[in-house]
């Protein structure tokens, strides 16, 4: 069957597990590595191509007003606003750009809602997933890496926290609820149906609304034809259904900045004449630094564009489809109905950022496939994933036990027990891959599986309770956002600016060796507290599966120690989580040559968001 660009013929003809590829497939998927965003590369050049890069710092005001307007969009209805007046100041298309999109046919609100419920639900395991799978499943791509590592600044452990943040802040912006939000065009009602039902069918009769009656002005000639009328009132009611839907919303803001950022990023890498590097640009404290550096055009002939199409469809189905998968080795088990959810969200994010529509899919068995065909493709050992495996493996260690080598161990282990052994090997320094075999390494691993398989089974029949399951949902996912804000990093970069070149990190004035040393500790302690208050809440669910057990075999001493002893720990976990976690996101660590008036601003967002 000939591809073309048709969804379900594309996921009609792609292999099976263990087929392999066609060679007409392999030249398709071939073309799609040359392919980038025609509609947003355009707007880019046009925005920033010589001589214009001066806009570059008006778009990064333009996206401080999408903000604004995704939270408040009423605020451009009114032209007196302030909002209103500067958004005039903007190009005509790019306005349209970030406004909202009409709908497809195919987006399905229900599916939206339950989504929103499970990142709610499960925000906290579906963050270590992703970095335990999504991340490392995109090192395996060596022909997508150059364009990640030259851009991403994942190669130094003093960048990753703030890239880290990033990923978790648009994680919350797409999935949480309203994140991608429907809006329906005005409705007509039903007098206005039939209304118009009744003038189509007689357009002579001049046709009124008196009261709760239609009268007909001209004079009569001939009866009413009810079968003409009911079908009028059909096609109206059709036209009803058919009114137009529109995406909007924080998590469509996000995605459409992403969209363009990765637009620039295809500009800069491409045409680095455009961009030249900063002085401080210059500097390359060490190897990994250099190699990350852009001096020379990038060889699109062999490696394909930058964040090509081929590319993009991979790395949403490592958000779409890894997670799901990556979920279910935790213990936590996802319906096809709930997957299938998961996938459309992100199927409507790859629609907003540009990706082609028959590279998207919401069909569980679709995505596996297409993943597994790109896989095959690309997967490949490379010196560069190394580096950044290493950097995200030195990222997890900050935060585990030091004692035995754990920390180097556990976090090894938690990558290759979700690739597998073969792809971790393309990615992995050999060093890390020994320490995941310790003795120590391996018991702990495998103890902390199985209790988070039993608190997950546990916990499916408490969630039935809609009090309990409201509260810990609340409880774990406002912990799950505290956690999140604390990886914002020490650079004066917005997340999803547009950079002055494609080395651009600026770090705050004030940081020094003895602040990022603060900064350190004060991770540990925030989530040495989160983990306390989570173990805790672990403890007593498991606790109840006992006190249960006890009470079926009248074992009367048992049901008291693990009553007591459940009650006893899922207050304390939740006495941790409520209270003691927004203590301590309240001391983290000012720069100490801030201004008297940044210092201010910080104290009020930290009571702020206490309390909320």
């Amino acid at each position: 069957m000939p591809l073309n660009d048709d969804a379900t013929n594309l996921f009609e003809c792609l292999p099976d597990k263990n087929q392999t590829l066609s060679r007409e497939l392999n030249a398709y998927f071939d073309s799609l590595r040359q392919q980038g965003d025609i509609e947003a590369d355009a707007l880019v050049y046009d925005t920033f191509g010589q001589p214009k890069q001066q806009n570059r710092i008006a778009f990064n005001h333009l996206l401080d007003l999408t903000d604004t307007l995704s939270k408040n969009p009423e605020l451009a209805l009114n032209t007196e606003t302030l909002t209103a007046q500067e958004l005039k100041e903007y190009p005509d298309e790019l306005i349209k750009y970030f406004g909202p999109a009409e709908a497809p046919d195919w987006v399905d609100e229900e599916k939206l809602k339950l989504s929103g419920e499970l990142w709610q639900k499960d925000m906290l395991a579906i963050i270590s997933v992703l970095y335990s799978i999504s991340l490392p499943a995109c090192y395996l791509m060596k022909n997508g890496i150059p364009a990640l590592y030259q851009t991403a600044k994942l190669t130094s452990k003093r960048y990753i926290y703030q890239r880290i943040y990033e990923t978790g802040i648009m994680l919350d912006a797409v999935l949480s609820p309203n994140g991608l939000d429907v809006i329906h065009d005005i409705d007509h009602s039903v007098d206005e149906h039939f209304s118009e039902a009744m003038i189509k069918m007689d357009p002579d009769g001049q046709w009124t609304k008196r009261g709760r009656s239609m009268v007909r002005k001209a004079t009569a000639t001939e009866h009413l034809n009810i079968t003409e009328l009911e079908g009028h009132l059909e096609s109206s009611h059709q036209s009803r259904q058919k009114s137009k839907r529109y995406i909007y919303g924080r998590g469509y803001v996000t995605a459409k900045k992403i969209r363009f950022l990765h637009a620039t990023m295809r500009l800069m890498l491409m045409n680095p004449e455009l961009f030249p590097a900063h002085n401080h640009a210059k500097s390359k404290n060490n190897f990994t630094e250099a190699l990350s550096f852009v001096e020379e055009p990038y060889d699109a002939a062999k490696l394909g564009k930058p964040v090509n199409q081929e590319d993009l469809a991979y790395t949403l189905l490592t958000f779409g489809y890894c997670i799901a998968n990556g979920l279910e080795k935790l213990g936590r088990k996802w319906t096809l109905k709930e997957k299938e959810a998961f996938l459309h969200t992100w199927k409507v994010i790859g629609h907003t950022i540009g990706i082609q529509d028959n590279l998207i899919t919401d069909n569980w068995d679709d995505a596996e496939k297409l993943f597994i065909t790109i896989q095959k493709r690309q997967a490949g050992e490379s010196e560069q994933a190394k580096v950044l495996t290493s950097t995200l493996l030195n990222f997890f260690e900050d935060y585990l036990p030091h004692y035995f080598n754990i920390n180097k161990g556990m976090a090894a282990r938690l990558i290759l027990k979700q690739l597998g052994d073969k792809q971790t090997a393309m990615i992995m320094p050999a060093d890390y891959i020994k320490a995941s075999g310790g003795f120590i390494t391996v018991i702990l691993y495998a103890v902390s599986m199985l209790v988070f398989k039993i608190y997950f089974r546990v916990r499916r029949y408490l969630y039935k309770l809609p009090v309990i399951s409201s509260f810990f949902e609340k409880t774990f996912y406002e912990t799950g956002l505290e956690l999140v804000d604390s990886w914002r990093g020490v650079y004066s970069r917005k997340p999803f600016y547009i950079a002055k070149d494609a080395n651009e990190w600026e770090i705050k004035q004030g940081v020094n060796p003895s602040f990022l040393k603060k900064l350190t500790r004060w991770r540990h302690k925030l989530f040495n507290t989160i983990g306390l208050g989570i173990g805790s809440i672990i403890i007593s669910f498991i606790s109840v599966l006992i006190y249960a057990f006890s009470v079926i075999i009248e074992e009367h001493k048992y049901e008291t120690i693990s009553g007591w002893v459940s009650l006893g720990m899922v207050v304390f976990g939740l006495y941790i989580l409520r209270y003691r976690v927004k203590k301590v996101c309240q001391s983290r660590p000012l720069i100490e040559n801030h201004s008297r008036v940044e210092i201010a601003i910080e104290q009020v967002k930290a009571q702020a968001k206490a309390q909320e």
